[in-house]
């Protein structure tokens, strides 16, 4: 190690004694003493004076002299405190703001329902009006506009038709654990997807993303968009009870109040732990409840065994969600209020089933109430010219004969844009190929009065994992750039 040289060992020497003297406890004012009062360096003098009353001095310098020196001294030494104290303030604010900026998805994309107080929770105050006199409603649609920058204005554009029975939709950031899905960023999808269809099917209770949809489609004031929810199922039991909790919360709750994902935000039903019936405004809007998706599917995989579920396990799920929401519909029938007298009734209406492939619903057609099933030509190594004419007669000879006689759509019907080289032998991911789709299957489909959910919205960029042909089946990119031409049927 190389010595310091001798002049910066004295500099620094220095340095050091002259904060040690600023720092220190002891003060030329307030110096050890038997003379009590001493509070100036005035009545120092004066002390001083009295002590020596022919003028004789004590040192060098006269007493008045030295004072001065003194208060001279302390000023100095107050305001070097003072910039210190200034310095060590505006590093804290500065450090704060880096961290608001690094954390600021953790601080300001939470659930505006957090937003409102206490006071003006609609929870706690009931319906009627908050502070300041805004209705409970309006507190959340400023709330969503104050910390997402988002409005109700919905741009029409020219090539968005609504030309789609239905649209599958996942919105991104919406896989756990990392959880990153976004009202905001929802809320500007469903102004897209709204000019495309008024039916959107879902794929899980994760990350919040069902309450998400729900409230964006209320806040932009979207009374013909309906809903088919899915609660996700796997060989998970511990994911299933949180979403059967969080699928209750949106049924029991109204969607101004809390309905979550995270296990601390979650509330008891109220109607299993008290009696009390109370059914949200969001019923209406649901028109199926898928339990699964590909369960049986997946079942198929040998060499996956243990991660099988039993259809005895599916068939259970659906049983609890249909008895849920029948009880719930004979108690509000049984209300003076007309209004909850109504929503039961939908509830009771909604049909349950689970979507699979069209070859696996005869095992499960006597479980649901309407028979679903995903129907790609593309797996099914078809040509795309041809691939219109294969999903029509698939459904018609797996699904509908299946079904014999109760109701029957297809759930997912769609072709991947790319790439390429991910090809099975005749069946090419492309947009030429997409666009190809498109134009055989939308107005044929609707002609036919065939009900069908394109898959899918979006492309989802997570699914590259899988591979790279799995994240490329939007008719749209992830930021909402539409990849084909939509014909006007």
């Amino acid at each position: 190690m190389t010595a310091l040289p001798s002049a910066a060992v004295s500099t620094f020497t220095r340095s050091v004694s002259v904060l040690g003297s600023m720092f220190s406890q002891k003060s030329h004012r307030r110096r050890p003493s038997s003379i009590p009062g001493w509070d100036s360096d005035d009545e120092l003098d004066r002390t001083a004076a009295n002590r020596c009353p022919n003028g004789a001095e004590q040192s060098s310098h006269p007493v008045s002299e030295k004072s001065a020196w003194l208060r001279k001294e302390n000023k100095k030494q107050k305001q070097v405190r003072t910039c210190l104290c200034l310095g060590v303030i505006l590093c804290f604010l500065v450090l704060g703001a880096i961290l608001a900026f690094v954390f600021k998805e953790q601080i300001f994309h939470k659930d505006t329902d957090s937003l409102v107080s206490p006071a003006q929770h609609p929870r706690k105050r009931g319906p009627g009006t908050g502070a300041g006199g805004k209705d409970a409603r309006q507190q959340l649609n400023d709330s969503i506009e104050t910390i997402y920058h988002v409005n109700k204005t919905i741009h029409r554009d020219p090539n968005l038709i609504n030309a789609f029975y239905g649209l599958d939709y996942t919105p991104r950031g919406s896989q756990e654990p990392d959880c990153k899905a976004n009202l905001g960023s929802i809320i500007e999808d469903i102004k897209v997807l709204s000019q495309l269809t008024n039916r959107i099917r879902l794929y899980g209770m994760a990350c919040r993303q069902t309450e998400f949809i729900l409230k964006a489609i209320e806040y932009l004031g979207l009374s013909d968009m309906q809903v088919i929810m899915t609660l996700w199922v796997d060989n998970n039991k511990t994911s299933w009870d949180k979403q059967v909790r969080v699928f209750w919360n949106l049924i029991d709750n109204d969607i101004l109040m809390d309905a979550s994902n995270n296990d601390g935000d979650l509330q008891e039903s109220t109607f299993k732990s008290q009696g009390t019936i109370r059914i949200s405004k969001v019923a209406s809007r649901i028109i199926g409840v898928s339990v699964g998706n590909e369960v049986l599917f997946r079942n198929e995989d040998e060499s996956r065994k243990k991660d099988h579920v039993p259809l005895s396990t599916l068939s259970a799920y659906m049983n609890e969600i249909r008895q849920g929401l029948a009880e719930r519909a004979a108690a509000a029938s049984a209300s003076s209020d007309p209004a909850l007298n109504n929503r039961g009734r939908l509830l009771g209406q909604i049909p349950i089933f689970s979507s699979d492939l069209g070859r696996n619903a005869h095992q499960i057609v006597d479980q649901v109430d309407w028979v679903l099933s995903n129907i790609h030509p593309f797996f099914a190594y078809t040509n795309v010219d041809s691939a219109a004419d294969w999903a029509f007669n698939n459904f018609k000879e797996e699904t509908l004969i299946a079904a014999a006689g109760k109701p029957a759509m297809i759930s997912e019907v769609g072709w991947p844009s790319g790439p390429s080289s991910a090809r099975l032998g005749p069946a090419v991911p492309s947009m030429e190929n997409l666009q190809t789709f498109v134009d055989t299957w939308i107005c044929a489909a609707n002609e036919q009065s065939i009900p069908y959910y394109f898959f899918e919205a979006f492309d989802e960029p997570w699914k590259i994992s899988i591979n790279q042909r799995e994240s490329q089946w939007g008719i749209m990119t992830v930021d909402r750039q539409l990849k084909v031409r939509i014909p006007t049927c």
